[in-house]
């Protein structure tokens, strides 16, 4: 029985659609049987969606890696809540969310799989499958990328699986097999996706722009500095051609109404209609706001905005107000993001997209290219993210000023957004970082004892599911 539900919820690429922005608001299609299915055109558009429709659930606690492990934002709920364990640095193996992702992004991977091995003998139009191979190498360096982020060494699968015996001589590889994979999916998908898709059912599928965006940033993730600074310069230099500008207004980056607006070089699509949409506006509140932030109430101060987060805006910061909102209740002042806000009073299901990549953060991964690189320009991209939030040049001269310059702008312009402890862990940065933070604001766990950030915490534990099923899967140290 434990192969078998080891077979269906890691290998299964069956589908299960549904999503946001046109081209995913299609009836779910679900086990359908594969001797019936791959034959046409629109299965394999069926089966395309299917695989982005993966990212609503690997990327709907990203949060929680992201941010709540770090010193932007924290839980104000810790009896049975999972989330504590993310705010403390507590994690188990046998927290929930970590099997989530684990689970969801093999489905993902394990789609995108069974389309690459079954589209090239079919007779379909040979650019549209180019486009479908280019999507799936594309979304499955991004189920990879965060992967093997979050875990380290995982599993590396890159074709359909046909046995449930097969699937069990899949075990850990290094992250650096893993990378290599990635790099070339994504440098593939590169050169094939469009610069841009002027059909509206189409927008908001992956574009050349947002590949060559990703693998800028994976190549920083490796300190591979001269290819990052090259790729990002790409995209940087064909931004008009790829539609891509910084917003005027921050705040408008973020609405709901605007989704896939000109700053979004690739998002996580949700949809209130038919019950598609996204939780946070819910969540990321203060639970004793009730109505008066959000028409249908609040959830459980899950992801609440930190106060060294609030307190680290310069003056006269412009993204202050959207990212570091006050709420006050019985005379206590909580802060939360209005990133997420939408005014659907229905709970839990809201029209906000999950942005992975923006505009905005292609500029400032080349500033932090050409920093490391000692090429000139890095000022010039922070000063443009900076003239935007209504603040002064920067101040920063010599690299090592505009590293630091360039983690602090990152932080304070792409907040919540699901990068802080990866731009941490990846420029070496977290344990300084986050110990000075849980030092300074006197952060203890419920037992009492300091909350610290260890070498062995910057991965997080394997999760306990999927050692149960497979004893070969090894444990991540310190866990």
């Amino acid at each position: 029985m434990k192969k078998l539900i080891f077979f269906i919820v890691v290998i299964n690429s069956f589908l299960n659609i549904g999503c946001k922005k046109e081209f995913t608001d299609l009836n779910p299609v679900d086990r359908l049987s594969d001797k019936l299915y791959y034959k046409t055109a629109n299965d394999f558009k069926q089966a395309s969606i299917a695989a982005y429709t993966s990212l609503r659930s690997t990327y709907y606690t990203w949060w929680a890696f992201s941010e709540l492990t770090t010193d932007n934002a924290i839980c104000l709920t810790p009896d049975g809540n999972m989330y504590f364990a993310f705010d403390q640095l507590t994690l188990t193996p046998d927290i929930n969310n970590l099997n989530l992702l684990w689970v969801d992004s093999y489905k993902g991977i394990g789609r995108c799989n069974t389309l690459l091995g079954r589209i090239e003998n079919v007779a379909i139009d040979e650019n549209l499958k180019k486009q479908y191979v280019a999507e799936a190498k594309f979304l499955r360096a991004l189920f990879y990328f965060n992967l093997v982020r979050v875990f380290g060494d995982v599993p590396l699968v890159v074709k359909e699986i046909n046995t449930v015996d097969e699937s069990f001589t899949y075990l850990r590889v290094q992250g650096k097999t893993v990378y290599e994979q990635i790099v070339r999916d994504l440098k593939d998908a590169g050169s094939v996706l469009p610069e841009k898709y002027t059909v509206n059912t189409d927008i908001g599928r992956a574009t050349k722009g947002a590949a060559k965006s990703l693998l800028g940033k994976v190549y920083l993730t490796l300190k591979d500095y001269s290819n990052a600074s090259l790729i990002l310069k790409e995209v940087i230099d064909n931004a008009s051609v790829y539609g891509y500008k910084l917003l005027p207004d921050y705040a408008s980056i973020f609405d709901p109404k605007n989704g896939n607006n000109a700053e979004i070089v690739f998002s996580v699509q949700y949809s209130a209609d038919g019950n598609l949409g996204s939780p946070w506006a819910n969540t990321f509140i203060p639970q004793k706001s009730g109505n008066t932030i959000t028409p249908s109430g609040s959830e459980n101060d899950y992801n609440l905005v930190s106060n060294d987060l609030y307190n680290a805006f310069e003056i006269g910061d412009l993204r202050k107000a959207v990212c570091a909102a006050t709420f006050i209740s019985g005379g206590v002042t909580y802060y939360y993001t209005r990133k997420y806000l939408d005014n659907n009073p229905t709970r839990g299901n809201f029209d906000n997209d999950w942005i992975v990549i923006r505009y905005a953060d292609v500029k400032l991964m080349y500033a932090e290219a050409l920093n490391e690189t000692n090429l000139p320009g890095a000022s010039q991209q922070l000063n443009e993210i900076r003239a935007r939030a209504g603040l002064n040049v920067t101040t920063a001269t010599t690299q090592s000023d505009m590293r630091l310059a360039i983690e602090k702008e990152r932080r304070m312009e792409l907040n919540l957004e699901g990068h802080r402890w990866f731009d941490l862990t990846r420029t070496d940065r977290a344990i300084t970082v986050l110990n000075a933070y849980f030092t300074a604001n006197g952060i203890i766990t419920t037992n009492g004892s300091p909350v610290t950030l260890t070498t062995n915490k910057l991965l997080f534990p394997i999760p306990f599911n999927q050692i149960a099923i497979n004893p070969a899967i090894t444990q991540n140290p310190g866990y």
